[in-house]
């Protein structure tokens, strides 16, 4: 097994990012428990197309050795990508639990069916700005690099977005935080036990700099990813974020009278 992981140490990390999102699964607890877990699913959903676009980094950014090639993509993008939306929003939903609402995801303020067809149209206009930034600086600055291209088009995604959501920029903050670290826990953990994965960045056609044993952009990448992906998630769920439940203090029970 650690042979074929050294091998195929994307793999690896794909699957354990996907059980860092199944860990916050089953630690989600809170009145509305079907719902967190149901959003980091649909999180992850969502999170799925993106992997469509992996082609584009390699062999330009990295150039890791994969399984198979399913089209555009390989099975270890899919698998990554569909467990970094799942752990990244749990990151940004949790804190909030007790004060989040998904209209998409209700019906006459109840949980109810998804509603695909708003989440469809919402996923094509949040993400469109972004792509398209990406792809015109990508294809029309000679030189760029493909990482900073995809940094750019978070860039406009997330000022997008945060003006959009103006209410769940606290998201931005835990998503952020929760995801960087986590992510760049389990790269030095792959890292550590399988030093041979280095080469993944090595073999690709753009010089890397390296920083505290990983490649600076991925630190970049990380925060940028986890900053922009829950305000995407939240505009597409329809989120929103309420005002805490008032608690009201029990009131004491009246002491029966002494008997003369």
């Amino acid at each position: 097994m650690y042979d074929f992981f050294a091998a195929y140490t994307y793999a690896a990390g794909a699957l354990l990012t996907v059980l860092a999102a199944v860990i916050g699964a089953v630690l989600w607890r809170s009145p509305a428990l079907s719902q967190g877990r149901r959003s980091m699913l649909i999180a992850a959903l969502i999170g799925w197309p993106f992997g469509l676009f992996s082609f584009e980094n390699i062999p330009k950014y990295w150039n890791p050795k994969v399984l198979a090639w399913l089209g555009p993509a390989s099975p270890e993008d899919l698998v990554f990508v569909g467990g970094c939306a799942a752990l990244t929003w749990f990151w940004a939903a949790y804190p909030l639990r007790n004060r989040l609402r998904h209209t998409a995801l209700e019906r006459s303020g109840q949980p109810g069916p998804a509603d695909w067809r708003a989440i469809a149209w919402r996923f094509v206009v949040g993400a469109a700005p972004g792509i398209g930034l990406a792809y015109a600086v990508g294809l029309g600055i000679h030189g760029t690099r493909v990482i900073t291209a995809t940094l750019l088009g978070y860039a406009l995604g997330g000022v997008l977005l945060a003006w959009l959501k103006r209410d769940c920029w606290p998201m931005m903050l835990y998503g952020g935080a929760g995801f960087a670290a986590t992510y760049l826990l389990l790269l030095k953990l792959c890292l550590t036990v399988w030093p041979g994965f280095e080469l993944a960045w090595q073999h690709g056609l753009q010089r890397q700099v390296w920083v505290l044993g990983l490649p600076a952009h991925e630190y970049l990448w990380a925060l940028g990813y986890g900053l922009v992906w829950p305000l995407f998630v939240a505009w597409c769920l329809g989120t929103e974020v309420v005002a805490a439940p008032r608690e009201v203090p029990a009131r004491p029970s009246p002491t029966p009278a002494a008997p003369a």
